[in-house]
């Protein structure tokens, strides 16, 4: 049984996976060590956690990181971490970890294919790997309450709104209409002109779709996708299976 978590920059995504299954999943705005282990309990698990695995693109919490190490084999997710895959990146020391487990993982799930993974929470994160197991890099754009805000907070009179579920149109008819048509319509677009960018430099292109805001989109865009909420934490179980491995 493998701990995952994932502590992405607005919560934490704590998993349990037995081998490639997740077994149990929780969201949790911001992971306190007491949260973490009333979480393990209330799982009732049958099998002991014998590995456990963290990725943060914020906050480190140094207790939980004691806590993890005298119970479990137990990896901080870095740059020096061994992969499955070759990084290509430039810069690997500021790539995001959550970016590079999701390439991880959608390798996995299509070995031997050109992906891209679409990654949508705080940040629009586009990550690709080829054919030939090559983690290459990607873009990063702003996510639905990042555009939002910035309509709010960098002019006089725009109100703050929130997410909204409901259809958008086109037309916006009043104000709050038209900054979610312009927020909404404005991300469909990009990500659909980004994945046609993709497919004609890359044949048989995969598409991952991942991330808390997906649901917004699975059905306005207009290729054939695969939906995997969990890619990331996925990504991360398949790296602490491979780290295992080398240690045997």
């Amino acid at each position: 049984m493998n701990l995952i978590i994932d502590i992405g920059n607005s919560s934490a995504k704590v998993d349990i996976y037995e081998k490639k299954n997740c077994l149990f999943s929780k969201k949790i705005k911001k992971l306190q060590l007491p949260q973490l282990i009333k979480f393990i309990d209330s799982c009732n698990i049958t099998q002991p956690i014998d590995g456990a695995i963290m990725s943060s693109v914020s906050y480190i919490p140094e207790d939980i990181v004691n806590y993890l190490e005298k119970k479990h084999y137990f990896i901080q997710f870095s740059e020096k971490t061994a992969i499955p895959i070759k990084n290509m990146y430039k810069t690997p020391q500021m790539l995001g970890k959550d970016r590079l487990a999701a390439a991880v993982g959608a390798n996995h799930i299509f070995p031997k294919n050109n992906v891209l993974v679409i990654d949508i929470g705080t940040c629009i994160k586009y990550d690709f790997i080829n054919n030939m197991g090559e983690y290459l890099g990607g873009a990063i754009s702003p996510g639905y309450d990042m555009r939002l805000k910035a309509l709010h907070y960098f002019t006089d009179r725009l109100p703050l709104l929130k997410k909204n579920k409901k259809k958008h149109l086109l037309i916006g008819e009043n104000t709050e209409d038209s900054i979610l048509s312009g927020v909404y319509n404005g991300i469909s677009s990009e990500i659909n002109y980004t994945i046609l960018k993709y497919q004609k430099k890359y044949a048989q292109l995969k598409i991952v779709l991942s991330g808390g805001a997906m649901k917004n989109l699975h059905k306005e865009l207009k290729i054939s996708i695969f939906a995997i909420p969990n890619i990331v934490t996925f990504g991360l179980n398949i790296i602490l299976e491979y780290n295992k491995s080398l240690k045997d």
